[in-house]
């Protein structure tokens, strides 16, 4: 894969970063390949209370392996329930590498979200401009500003929507945006722009309308429009949606 373009086949993710939770526990916790079981009180910190405000879940929670000189290894927390009564447990999609033995910290939330049906962008640039006194326009370029609209509009599930509430919550802010998690190489700062416009569709299906516009909140010195290549040197889709540059479908190939 070329580390240098937009191109993958991966979804959108973004990483929020939050304050860490450390772990010090009184009780030993047990760690499992996909789970941790434990008090769930920690100092002045309680899970239920986390849970329950929606800021526990899609979280990275890291730990240390000892047989392999402390290496962390890490695990995005995708459920959480009372396991007994002052104990709590966390479902963990699977740690990077292997099993801990011992947790360290819960930090920066980790959203993956399914493919968009449209993924639009566009590079606004930060221009000054001088008229000079012979009616010449003098105009210094200092770089550009990447914008994105991730449009999900056409149907979106009430589980999407519970994934993103980090994105629209004032204690966040500067996202580091993936547009490809296959590709993670490429990666922007960035923010919310847009309001939060849905509907919801019929005997609570889903819903219409849910979009999330984004400003890279970092000037660029350079708009990257360099097509990547793969190993039988065809020129592919910078965004992984076709053989080609932009991403159409040749009309002799439509059906």
């Amino acid at each position: 894969m070329i580390s240098n373009v937009l191109y993958g086949i991966g979804t959108p993710r973004f990483y929020v970063p939050a304050p860490s939770i450390k772990f010090n526990w009184t009780g030993s916790p047990t760690i499992t390949s996909n789970s941790v079981t434990f008090p769930n009180t920690i100092g002045t910190v309680n899970f239920d209370t986390l849970d329950a405000n929606n800021i526990l879940i899609g979280r990275i929670i890291s730990g240390t392996i000892s047989s392999d000189r402390n290496a962390l290894t890490y695990g995005k927390i995708i459920s959480y329930a009372t396991y007994l009564a002052g104990w709590g447990i966390l479902n963990i999609d699977g740690w990077t590498n292997g099993t801990p033995d011992t947790i360290v910290d819960i930090k920066d939330f980790q959203i993956d979200l399914p493919l968009c049906q449209i993924f639009g962008y566009d590079s606004e640039p930060d221009f000054i401009t001088r008229k000079l006194y012979n009616g010449n326009l003098d105009i210094l370029k200092k770089g550009f500003y990447q914008n994105w609209i991730l449009y999900y509009s056409g149907y979106t599930t009430a589980q999407v929507l519970k994934t993103c509430r980090p994105l629209y919550s004032t204690l966040y802010k500067d996202f580091i945006f993936y547009p490809r998690n296959d590709n993670t190489s490429i990666n922007f700062v960035a923010d919310i722009t847009n309001k939060l416009s849905l509907s919801q569709l019929s005997f609570n299906q889903g819903h219409r309308g849910f979009q999330i516009n984004l400003i890279g909140t970092r000037r660029l010195q350079e708009v990257n429009l360099t097509p990547g290549r793969d190993s039988l040197t065809v020129i592919m889709d910078p965004f992984g949606f076709g053989n080609n540059p932009f991403g159409d479908t040749p009309p002799d190939l439509q059906h």
